[in-house]
């Protein structure tokens, strides 16, 4: 199969990091690396070029998503550098935790800048080369989108609206398959702070007991493994297209049925 060109957002640590590995290592395809963290991209592509000894199959790209330039240059690194933009994973995002009467408006509008209006903006960007190479974009929800959870209204509204961006996207863009994926309650940096600091951040007592038990009892997603769904299902773009053309503009769990085929064997 011909190696893709993808674009991945929060790729420095957690799901975003694992996504890379995994399109690199499992699928031969080419990423363009996005993140604010300009060691953590550095390491990320010491590890591939030598420990995976897959030299020329990474390019980074240092900057803040919500920042115009850093998509224009994401893009314009995957086509110059490959010819091509194949697909993209949005994953990049903040949690915010905090009752409505308590939070900070800034707080809702930075969340919704990374959590929502990066992705409109990276759609619109990629629009044309994906249309182009039969592309496929993923956007990374959360099973936050479809319950209301106390004091999560922030971060679950930004996925909600996320999904129904997904959907609407799919709609109007025939060519180009855009699906929404929960990749589960995945073991990452993320899941220690809500472990950490989710009281004091505003979630209440029950709700924070799940996600320690979770923890304890070793219940937790792996991240290799959303990750791997994750990269398969972008891996699609181009001769595979009409494998995920039915699930187009859907919102699904990274272990729901229909991901069977896309899981880590």
């Amino acid at each position: 199969m011909t190696a893709k060109s993808i674009l991945v957002t929060g790729a420095s640590k957690g799901i975003g990091k694992e996504v890379v590995i995994e399109l690199i290592k499992k699928f031969n395809n080419n990423v363009v690396a996005v993140s604010r963290t300009q060691k953590d991209l550095i390491d990320l592509k010491h590890y591939v070029e030598n420990d995976l000894n897959e030299k020329g199959k990474l390019e980074i790209v240092v900057g803040d998503v919500t920042e115009e330039r850093v998509i224009d240059e994401a893009i314009e690194k995957s086509v110059k550098t490959w010819g091509k933009l194949d697909g993209v994973v949005a994953n990049a995002g903040i949690l915010s935790i905090g009752t409505v009467a308590n939070s900070n408006i800034e707080e809702w509008k930075r969340s919704y800048d990374v959590n929502l209006f990066s992705v409109v903006n990276l759609m619109k960007k990629s629009t044309a080369q994906l249309k182009q190479n039969k592309g496929v974009f993923v956007s990374l929800s959360s099973g936050a989108a479809t319950k209301e959870y106390y004091g999560w209204a922030i971060y679950a509204t930004t996925k909600a609206a996320l999904n129904l961006l997904t959907a609407t996207f799919a709609l109007e863009e025939p060519d180009i398959v855009a699906i929404s994926i929960r990749p589960g309650v995945v073991d990452t940096d993320m899941q220690k702070l809500i472990r950490d600091k989710g009281l004091e951040m505003g979630m209440n007592k029950s709700d924070h007991d799940r996600f320690i038990n979770l923890y304890k009892s070793n219940n937790l997603t792996p991240v290799d493994q959303s990750a791997h769904v994750l990269a398969s299902l972008v891996s699609c773009a181009g001769e595979k297209i009409d494998t995920v053309k039915s699930l187009s503009g859907k919102f699904l769990s990274w272990d729901d049925p229909e991901m069977i085929s896309h899981r880590k064997k």
